[in-house]
C-alpha cells in the first residue's frame, strides 16, 4: 500500500506482477481503504489503471461507505474518474448481478457490526 501512497508506479507494477498470487490486491487498511482507493484519492491514474488490470475491486466501500469512484470525484481527479468509469462499464457488462449482490453483502455486514 505504501508504493500506491507514494505514487511509485514501477514498484506497484513489479509487486503485482511478481507477487500477485501471494498478496491480497484488495487488502484494506485500518480505515477500510484499499490501495486502489489510496491511489484514487491521491490522483495516480497509472496506479489506478494497474490495480484494475490486476483485478482490484473498485466496488469495495471503506469505513465511511465511500467507493474509489466517490473518492476520485471528491478530490477532483478527472482522469482517475474516467478510468474508473471505463472499468465500471466493462464490469457491468460482465458481472452486474454479482456486483450488486456483493454491495448488498458489504452493507449488511457493516450494519451487523
Amino acid at each position: 500500500m505504501s508504493a500506491a501512497w507514494l505514487g511509485q508506479t514501477k514498484i506497484v507494477d513489479l509487486l503485482l506482477s511478481e507477487y500477485r498470487h501471494s498478496i491480497s490486491i484488495d487488502a484494506q487498511d485500518e480505515c477500510g481503504q484499499t490501495s486502489l482507493m489510496v491511489a484514487t484519492r491521491r490522483g495516480y491514474p497509472d496506479i489506478v489503471d494497474l490495480r484494475l488490470q490486476y483485478g482490484a475491486d473498485a466496488d469495495i466501500l471503506d469505513d465511511n461507505e465511500q467507493s474509489a469512484m466517490m473518492l476520485a470525484q471528491q478530490e477532483g481527479h478527472a482522469k482517475v474518474v474516467d478510468i474508473l468509469e471505463k472499468a465500471f462499464k466493462q464490469s457491468e457488462q460482465v458481472t452486474g448481478a454479482k456486483q450488486l449482490k456483493k454491495k448488498v453483502q458489504q452493507v449488511n455486514k457493516r450494519q451487523r457490526a
